[in-house]
């Protein structure tokens, strides 16, 4: 009985809406015509061919004034929504103030921060430069990565970190000229490496060192690195002055190991 009692009351609601709600057989160019809400965009209506927005233009003086309710809350409808976006613009624009002077003092608060970051890593090559950042960033394991992960690393942190900062691209831009530097200096040592063994090389490959003895093999490296022995009859002597040359001159080299053995197997 309740569930039927509801029916009826929404029934009769419904009947009193459909009642309330203005219908005209035309209005302007629209038949069967049914008002159905008013908004800011216009007045909407119902009408034998679909649904629209009524041309306030289109219609007469007449048929304005049959609707001029209707008109009224449009118009009124416009000045709210005018006013509200009005509103809404001042509000965007003060929110957008507190948020770019919110940004600012943070900014501030950060290049004081990386200006120091700056500071300690003036002076050293790259890695002693990340070994600084990576403890203040507290990512000191990332040594395993290599160097140039572990310079992006440490950048990707300097941005999470500093978003607001303006100098952290004096950082960002010094961490890359250090590594740059390093990877140039990293290849014309692998270059210099290559030469020097192959220098090696070439020296055991000669025939005359190859079937050389001890005198002959001593007597060429002393002339090329410009030895020249207090005692020729110390050949001790002078095999670990020739060695001690040889570590220094071909330091790059992992070749020169197999040109000491050489050397120490020729004077056994």
């Amino acid at each position: 009985m309740r569930i039927f009692a509801v029916l009826v009351l929404v029934a009769a609601v419904g009947l009193q809406l459909d009642a309330a709600a203005k219908k005209f057989a035309r209005l302007g160019e629209y038949k069967n015509v049914q008002i159905t809400r008013i908004t800011q965009r216009g007045i909407q209506i119902l009408h034998a061919d679909g649904i629209s927005y009524i041309n306030i233009e289109n219609l007469s003086d007449s048929e304005k004034e049959l609707i001029k309710d209707e008109i009224a809350q449009w118009e009124a409808a416009k000045k709210k929504a005018a006013a509200d976006k009005k509103k809404a613009a001042i509000a965007k624009r003060k929110a957008d103030q507190q948020a770019r002077a919110k940004k600012a003092a943070a900014g501030k608060v950060q290049d004081a921060e990386v200006n120091k970051l700056l500071k300690l890593t003036s002076s050293g090559d790259i890695y002693k430069i990340l070994g600084v950042l990576e403890k203040h960033f507290g990512t000191t394991k990332n040594k395993s990565m290599g160097l140039r992960g572990r310079c992006n690393s440490v950048i990707a942190e300097i941005n999470h970190r500093y978003p607001d900062s303006k100098v952290k691209s004096k950082l960002i831009k010094h961490i890359n000229t250090k590594r740059v530097e390093r990877e140039k200096a990293s290849r014309e040592k692998a270059q210099q490496g290559k030469a020097q063994a192959a220098e090696i090389d070439k020296f055991m490959k000669n025939k005359t060192i190859k079937d050389g003895n001890i005198d002959t093999i001593l007597e060429a490296l002393e002339k090329k690195f410009e030895i020249t022995p207090e005692d020729k009859n110390d050949k001790d002597a002078r095999v670990k002055a020739v060695i001690e040359k040889i570590n220094t001159e071909y330091s790059l080299t992992q070749k020169r190991k197999e040109l000491i053995k050489f050397i120490n197997d020729k004077n056994k």
